[in-house]
């Protein structure tokens, strides 16, 4: 029967020239089933292995969970080491429960095997519309930033230009002749910078505020990270992808990129146009045949619960990790700052003639604070530290399930909802409320103006 099988399966892949999706399940066998394993595992054929059953099963089961133990056994530690393994219990074994994961099993590999040929148009643009708005997401902050960095300077600059004409115009009545000529001129050329910078800084900040780079960034973040989301529910096959049929899941797709489409178009990020160096079609031409979300995710697959947890939500949690630890350093080292320049002032305030320029020092550590308040670290910490935990206790929920839980659809199906609702709401959150408080942190920035 094995051998009718396998002859079904060439003959099969000689008349499609592809190979077909296959899945083997392993209960109880001897050494036929050992090195049909061995064979499954070097096609890279998922196993499905029924623990409790006895024989090679139990064997294999075992070796996953102790593969010291199975050193002396070159067969089973390859198996373990090469295989895509899911060990269900023999008490748990539910026939629709399990059915279905089997379904979920095939579909996986039929899918990456379709994906190595052709790519689904709608995903193929949906990643195409993700792209465009991260660039131009990336592109309007810098030009945000930009402008931020040079109001700060020139509100830096105007305080050390009238200390500076403070300390010139004591030089004049303490100097005569030549030296108080030149400090007139000197005195002279600071007057018109005096009057240039206000106007020049007054030309910025109108730029600035029509321009509103960081808020349509912000928009723009939002609506990136929405589509990826519906991305990955469409490959994880839950929510509203949760249809066998592949074309509604296309049109399901191709609504949710109509809808986030729309979002954009009625906001703020459409005011400077949206542009991407991908120069996809309606079609889905000009796509990269080497594009890949990472090493190990072409991006367009079916993902397993597995899949998902490593690409997906391990890989955001060490994101966050990361950012957490980031604003944490930058706010120390603004408090670090704060505390120099505040002892600079006091020593510059015992000095005499030098004392104009305790000023100086508090125009910087204002600016400083200015610059940490605009970014909104404390906000960004809480947001990061919050997405973390909340990702830590999503992996140990699911990590406490059993393997006939985990193969319930609805609680995959659980697991990416938590989690993509997670990631869609920390950046919509920096979307809203830069809308609410705009003005004010706009303000605020100013004042050292």
């Amino acid at each position: 029967m094995r051998q009718q099988q396998r002859n079904e399966v060439e003959c099969s892949q000689d008349q499609h020239h592809a190979p077909l999706p296959c899945v083997s399940l392993v209960v109880s066998g001897g050494a036929a089933a050992l090195r049909e394993s061995l064979r499954c595992a070097r096609y890279g054929w998922p196993l499905v292995v029924i623990k409790g059953t006895g024989g090679v099963a139990d064997r294999i089961a075992a070796a996953i969970g102790n593969p010291k133990d199975y050193i002396s056994d070159p067969i089973v530690t390859e198996i373990v080491q090469e295989a895509n393994i899911e060990v269900i219990e023999l008490a748990d074994v539910d026939g629709g429960i399990t059915g279905h994961m089997l379904k979920r099993i095939i579909a996986a590999a039929q899918s990456r095997l379709t994906a190595a040929f052709t790519a689904e148009p709608n995903v193929v643009m949906a990643w195409d519309r993700v792209h465009m708005f991260e660039q131009t997401a990336r592109r309007q902050r810098a030009t945000g930033k930009g402008i931020r960095t040079i109001i700060i300077l020139l509100a830096l600059t105007s305080t050390m230009l009238v200390c500076t004409n403070q300390s010139i115009e004591s030089g004049l009545i303490r100097n005569t002749g030549a030296v108080q000529l030149d400090l007139q001129r000197v005195a002279s050329v600071l007057s018109v910078m005096l009057l240039v910078l206000p106007i020049v800084s007054a030309v910025v900040r109108s730029y600035g505020a029509k321009a509103r780079s960081l808020q349509k960034s912000l928009h723009l973040r939002a609506a990136a990270e929405e589509l990826r989301s519906e991305i990955y529910c469409y490959r994880t096959c839950t929510g509203v992808y949760n249809l066998s049929n592949l074309s509604a899941r296309n049109s399901a797709l191709a609504e949710a990129m109509k809808r986030v489409n729309a979002a954009v178009a009625n906001s703020v990020a459409s005011e400077g146009g949206i542009t991407s160096s991908v120069g996809m079609d309606i079609n889905g031409n000009g796509y990269d045949a080497n594009f890949r979300v990472s090493v190990d995710d072409d991006g367009i697959s079916q993902l397993s619960p597995e899949e998902y947890i490593a690409l997906r939500i391990v890989e955001e949690r060490d994101v966050h990790r990361r950012k957490a630890a980031t604003c944490q350093r930058i706010l120390g080292a603004i408090s670090i700052g704060n505390y120099v320049l505040g002892g600079v002032g006091t020593y510059l305030a015992t000095m005499g003639r030098i004392q104009l320029y305790v000023s100086v020092t508090t125009a910087v550590s204002t600016a400083m604070i200015s610059l940490g308040e605009e970014e909104r670290l404390h906000d960004k910490l809480t947001a990061h530290t919050r997405a973390l935990n909340e990702f830590k206790t999503l992996i140990a929920w699911w990590k406490s399930l059993s393997a006939i839980e985990k193969a319930n659809p609805q609680n995959f199906a659980q697991l990416v909802e938590h989690a993509e609702g997670i990631m869609v709401r920390r950046v919509t959150y920096y979307s809203v409320a830069f809308d609410l408080n705009e003005i004010g942190h706009i303000n605020h920035c100013l004042e050292l103006t």
